[in-house]
């Protein structure tokens, strides 16, 4: 059973020692976009104090690190900053869970609705204001994507910034006080990090999934071309894509045509990246993280390289150890 150790600063004091007789079991929970990460630990609490004298304020801040030993090298995985959202006694046995969210999620910037007309603006320069608004700073790795005008209408920051990044085939993730944009296609075109063989010892569970529902094999967007004096249509027909399927037809018309052909290929990736996918259950590894590459092996059909959607590091006490469970796709090429 491998093991690991919780590293914890609860408003900036280190309660990893104290803290550690009653740990029965934590989860970090790694999205490589679309979701803020979330922390869980689970307490033993036969004596009552984590109800009474150790009870844990709502909103105070914890930093986590998870430690672990890997070929006889102590390795370690930092999670980041956490704020307590919730806290769940249960019983029997006496237990406590407390439930953390990224605390560069704020309330403000996840529930406060606004309407804003952005005019003559890129993707980073709205993301670097919102940012700078939440007090955070921006971390962008893909193209330049410009707007004449884009509007946010009754949204959250947040939520406009996510269907923004969305449309234009990015990940958005908040995190370690950043907002981190990036490609989904650039990320998914690097080398594997892992390779994950089938018959492999530290593989203990897997299961793959290949459908043909609601995949498809072009995009088609309509844009305005002031020229004709007319809208026209772009359709996005990848090389390396579906041989079969529908045309994908999306139901808005964009400014340009090269805003046409970017949302063209964002929207079919978005709707194909689930073609393939699989889910696998390891012994835990901290360097296994959303937002890196794996390669399959020895799994038939499904061998070639994966995207890790989401990794999610856990700690049971008393049976599997410390384990990571990753969510994945295909890597499209496209």
């Amino acid at each position: 059973m491998k093991q690991a150790s919780l590293q914890i600063t609860y408003d900036s004091y280190d309660i990893s020692a104290a803290i550690a007789p009653f740990v029965v079991g934590f989860s970090y929970t790694d999205n490589s976009g679309g979701k803020a990460d979330d922390l869980q630990i689970t307490l033993e609490d036969r004596d009552g104090r984590w109800k009474s004298a150790w009870y844990p304020a709502k909103g105070a801040k914890l930093t986590a690190r998870i430690i672990s030993e890997v070929d006889g090298e102590m390795t370690a995985l930092d999670c980041g900053v956490f704020e307590i959202d919730e806290i769940e006694p249960s019983g029997p046995p006496e237990r406590i869970t407390i439930k953390a969210a990224s605390a560069a999620v704020s309330k403000s910037i996840r529930a406060e609705k606004k309407t804003v007309a952005w005019e003559s603006i890129t993707l980073r320069e709205v993301a670097g204001t919102i940012a700078g608004n939440h007090g955070l700073t921006v971390y962008y790795e893909a193209e330049v994507v410009d707007f004449t005008r884009i509007d946010q209408r009754e949204e959250s920051d947040l939520s406009f910034l996510s269907r923004v990044c969305e449309e234009n085939g990015l990940n958005l993730k908040v995190a370690d006080e950043k907002l981190i944009i990036f490609s989904g296609k650039d990320f998914e075109a690097k080398a594997a990090s892992f390779t994950i063989y089938r018959l492999s010892r530290s593989r203990k569970t897997y299961r793959f999934t290949d459908k043909a529902h609601d995949i498809y094999r072009a995009c088609e967007v309509s844009y305005q071309d002031p020229a004709a004096k007319a809208d026209q249509a772009y359709t996005f027909t990848p090389e390396n894509g579906p041989t079969v399927g529908e045309v994908l037809k999306v139901n808005r018309r964009v400014e340009s045509l090269a805003a046409a052909q970017r949302v063209a290929k964002s929207e079919l990736r978005r709707k194909n990246k689930n073609e393939v996918k699989g889910s696998l259950t390891l012994i835990g590894h901290t360097g296994m993280v959303a937002g890196l590459n794996i390669t399959a092996k020895d799994f038939g059909q499904y061998d070639g390289k994966y995207f890790i959607d989401t990794a999610v590091h856990a700690y049971d006490r008393s049976s599997a150890g410390y384990t990571v469970a990753l969510t994945i796709h295909r890597e499209l090429g496209y």
